[in-house]
């Protein structure tokens, strides 16, 4: 199967590509699939998306040969995927619509609700900010049907940070602390800081300094248990804001310093 994926891959004509599946029938499986993402996905972890792109095209050529739409959907996802890192963000739409159609007519909750976020963060960073919420609202109902508590937990930070976007901050610090008790409970801990750093800024918006406080003092406690510097650094700098509000100047410069250092160590 590898060998065959790693040919695949080297052959740059659909047509000599089809002529191998063809000859290859008895290895036409969903290993198959797996061993192209295997490999597109190491380039993705590199940031090598252009690359991780066209590999996750070819899964999407197989799957579709094979006729396993569910597998031709995922990867579909991860087309996707690529194209928005590399803010192509119109064919990144596109190809996103075409798996949740795709989706829509198997009626897989679960692939529906992936595929919406995947539009709502593609919305998001266009600056559609209202059009992300309503999608992002719209997979939160999915997953919380489908009981998926540690997914929901990531969605719920993104609707948290539109409504901060918003000012609507009630509603987002709501979002903020739910997040965070669920990525704690399903021990996601980076997830549960990015929530916690969220609430503190919130709260600072909102002119509450004291629980701005509370809960950057916790970020920075919990990023340096678990010796998480950039994290460390960001709570710092968060604290620094917030001394700056209150014109306490020493204090926010100490802060501020104390950020500095460790972004160069990281």
């Amino acid at each position: 199967v590898d060998e065959l994926a790693a040919a695949l891959i080297a052959a740059t004509d659909p047509a000599a590509r089809a002529v191998m599946l063809t000859a290859e029938a008895d290895v036409m499986s969903p290993r198959l699939v797996d061993a192209l993402r295997r490999q597109a996905d190491q380039l993705a972890r590199e940031s090598k998306f252009k690359a991780a792109q066209g590999i996750y095209e070819l899964a999407v050529e197989v799957a579709a040969a094979m006729k396993n739409r569910q597998l031709e959907g995922e990867m579909l996802q991860n087309v996707a995927n690529s194209l928005y890192y590399q803010r192509d963000f119109a064919a990144a739409l596109g190809t996103y619509e075409k798996r949740l159609a795709f989706e829509r007519e198997a009626g897989n909750e679960a692939g529906i609700a992936s595929t919406l976020i995947g539009i709502a963060n593609t919305r998001y960073a266009k600056y559609e900010y209202s059009g992300a919420l309503a999608l992002y609202l719209e997979a939160l109902a999915l997953q919380e049907k489908l009981d998926e508590r540690s997914l929901v937990g990531t969605t719920l930070i993104s609707t948290a940070n539109v409504r901060y976007i918003q000012g609507e901050f009630d509603l987002a610090i709501a979002d903020y602390k739910r997040a965070e008790s669920l990525k704690r409970q399903y021990h996601d801990l980076p997830g549960a800081a990015m929530a916690l750093e969220g609430l503190g800024r919130t709260y600072a918006a909102q002119g509450d300094y004291g629980a701005a406080f509370v809960a950057f003092a916790s970020l920075l406690e919990d990023a340096t248990r678990r010796r998480d510097v950039r994290r460390q650094a960001s709570a710092f700098f968060n604290i620094g804001e917030v001394h700056s509000r209150l014109a306490n100047l020493d204090a926010a410069r100490t802060a501020y310093e104390d950020s500095r250092k460790a972004y160069e160590i990281d």
